[in-house]
Order: structure tokens, then sequence, then C-alpha cells
């Protein structure tokens, strides 16, 4: 079943922080996906966290 993952997105994009302790969020997004991995991977593409989820509806 696909979950919905909060995503923020980060003002910078360093490799070795991947912390919001050392970045600045832009803003949060949502997106489905059926796995945490399939959203860590997303994520990763745009620059981001993934912060939260829920089981979509």
């Amino acid at each position: 079943m696909p979950n919905t993952y909060t995503l923020a997105i980060l003002a910078d994009t360093c490799a070795t922080c991947t912390t919001c302790a050392t970045n600045s969020i832009l803003r949060y997004t949502t997106v489905t996906a059926n796995s945490h991995q399939e959203a860590c991977t997303l994520a990763d593409q745009i620059g981001a966290l993934v912060c939260g989820w829920r089981v979509a509806a």
C-alpha cells in the first residue's frame, strides 16, 4: 500500500550534510511512494530529506 511522504526541500544540497541542523529548509512538499526507500531515492534526486509519512487515503 502506498504512503504519502513529506519531504523537506533543502536550500543547499551538500553531499556530506544530510540533516536539517546543517541545512536551511526552503519548503515542504508531499509525494506518494510505495516504500520508504523509493521516497528516499526521490528525495536524493531533488535535494530533499524525508521528514514524515502517513498511509495514503
